[in-house]
């Protein structure tokens, strides 16, 4: 069975636009539409509707996405191959590098096994 989960957000939801701190090297690739898919913790990121925007910054720079999709994973495998290398770290070439890449950031290991992972897609 599938462990992703399409989230149908259909009411009459007002946009909002969230602002979220990004490293300068994936704002750059966010900015020349490279970077097609966001990811972050479910814990913290519920809330996200899709139409809201996010404001991805850092102290140089700025850019302005729409959220077209949000997808929840149960696991950090599972997100990589749903969502294609390719969309989230361009640079990496396989499966095992990404995840190593994911799991090299302690804070985010422990709220993968807690939360999911959710994936804004834009």
């Amino acid at each position: 069975s599938e462990s992703h989960l399409y989230l149908d957000f259909s009411d009459d939801h007002e946009n909002i636009e969230f602002e979220l701190p990004i490293k300068e090297k994936y704002l750059k690739f966010i900015e020349l539409w490279q970077k097609k898919t966001e990811w972050r913790s479910w814990s913290s990121y519920f809330k996200y509707k899709i139409g809201d925007s996010i404001s991805f910054y850092n102290s140089n720079n700025r850019a302005n996405k729409v959220i077209k999709d949000i997808v929840r994973y149960n696991n950090l495998r599972d997100f990589l191959l749903w969502e294609w290398i390719q969309k989230c770290l361009l640079w990496i070439n396989t499966l095992e590098q990404a995840i190593k890449v994911y799991e090299s950031l302690p804070w985010y290991s422990e709220k993968i096994r807690k939360f999911w992972i959710v994936a804004f897609r834009f």
